[in-house]
């Protein structure tokens, strides 16, 4: 809101900002839950793994281009963050309904002391190119395993190994009403068991309390983590707690993205104008966008702010000291400007994501079920929370 109002030379209170009190899909049922009671939405915030929910719902959302937008307003943004917010069914269908002032771009954070300690590297590329796809992550994972004698884990959760994955997908794990787990799934599913049972990664599952702890007492030597996660008061800013300055920030197995938030607009809006211009300073004036990466610090959509950030090597107060000094936006944007999600997100993404990763980490890396009859439970899951995808019964 301030950026906003320091931009557009607009107040903080020509905007009412309500706080929904929840995170993630909560929300989304709390939309729905304003949108029965026809309580006044002008602009509201979808996530990446439910944006389409709303996002093809012309009930409510309505077209950026009724605001007077044009995809050119979006040129320099990056590519996966305008298939999120394109509509691909209903009377939009094709059209722009969201935009984003962040690319959240993934990247693998790990502890510098301990890889020197266990894996012998001594910089980020050192790093780069022992972790640089998944047989060598996993390869690197047992030899810190090994030579901590089980202390330390390479990789904070499945959960984080997930979102790499889930965000390199090739196909939609929806068509028609069938739910698809490719051989991607597959083969996450295998290196999961793999070091679960054997050791790499530390049996936790994000959010929980253990997942921040591994990196405050040396347990955990690496994090898959999201430009958003970066801050002092984030989960990551969290786990580095004790480990200030010890962190360097490298591309990881795989290029990936994990979150984002969308801006939509609502059909009652009726403060077109101020919607409009809210919009425009956050997620297309790339000087108002180049001030938000510094002052958040966020990884900003828009391609250009983001090269100046990047080469002017701006100091990001807190995060620049925690990965001692490196310019991390760097290798940021080495993985974000690859990712490519045409014809990939579909409606469903959130909750087939979910489910998947645990039936995989509950029953499969425990021994408790087979990959199929995994597979079958997770089907069996999905369907049951979504009845319209039924195709595999």
């Amino acid at each position: 809101m301030k950026l906003w109002a320091e931009t557009t030379g607009k107040s903080e209170s020509d905007a009412n900002f309500v706080d929904l009190q929840c995170a993630g899909g909560a929300a989304a049922a709390k939309f729905d839950q304003r949108f029965a009671s026809d309580e006044n939405t002008d602009v509201f915030f979808v996530e990446a793994d439910w944006a389409l929910r709303f996002v093809n719902d012309d009930k409510t959302t309505v077209a950026l281009d009724q605001l007077g937008f044009s995809e050119d307003n979006w040129k320099d943004a990056y590519a996966y963050t305008l298939e999120i917010a394109r509509a691909t069914d209903g009377a939009n269908s094709g059209k722009l309904v969201g935009a984003s002032w962040q690319a959240a771009a993934g990247g693998f954070a790990y502890r510098t002391d301990l890889a020197e300690q266990y894996l012998g590297v001594k910089s980020a590329d050192e790093m780069q190119t022992k972790i640089g796809d998944w047989d060598k992550f996993a390869a690197a994972a047992k030899e810190v395993y090994t030579k901590s004698e089980g202390k330390v884990n390479l990789a904070d959760s499945l959960g984080g190994m997930w979102q790499v994955y889930a965000a390199n997908r090739k196909a939609p794990w929806v068509s028609g009403t069938r739910v698809n787990f490719d051989d991607q799934c597959k083969a996450f599913a295998e290196l999961a068991k793999d070091l679960w049972t054997n050791g790499g990664v530390a049996h936790v599952s994000q959010w929980n309390d253990g997942w921040e702890q591994g990196g405050v007492d040396g347990s955990t030597m690496g994090y898959f983590v999201s430009t958003w996660g970066v801050g002092e008061t984030a989960f990551f800013g969290n786990a580095s707690a004790s480990s200030r300055g010890k962190w360097n920030m490298v591309q990881g197995p795989a290029s990936y993205f994990w979150g984002g938030t969308w801006m939509v607009v609502h059909p009652g809006c009726d403060n077109a104008d101020l919607a409009q211009s809210f919009i425009k300073a956050c997620t297309v004036d790339q000087a108002a966008m180049k001030k938000y990466a510094t002052s958040k610090p966020e990884f900003v959509n828009n391609k250009t702010a983001m090269s100046e950030v990047i080469g002017e090597n701006l100091k990001i107060e807190f995060a620049t000291e925690n990965f001692g000094g490196q310019n991390y936006f760097k290798v940021l944007d080495e993985n974000v400007k690859t990712m490519d999600l045409k014809g990939l997100v579909t409606p469903y993404d959130a909750t087939i994501k979910g489910i998947f990763l645990g039936k995989i980490q509950d029953e499969y890396c425990t021994g408790n079920m087979s990959y199929d009859e995994a597979i079958s439970a997770a089907l069996e899951k999905v369907q049951a929370d979504v009845p319209e995808l039924a195709g595999n019964a």
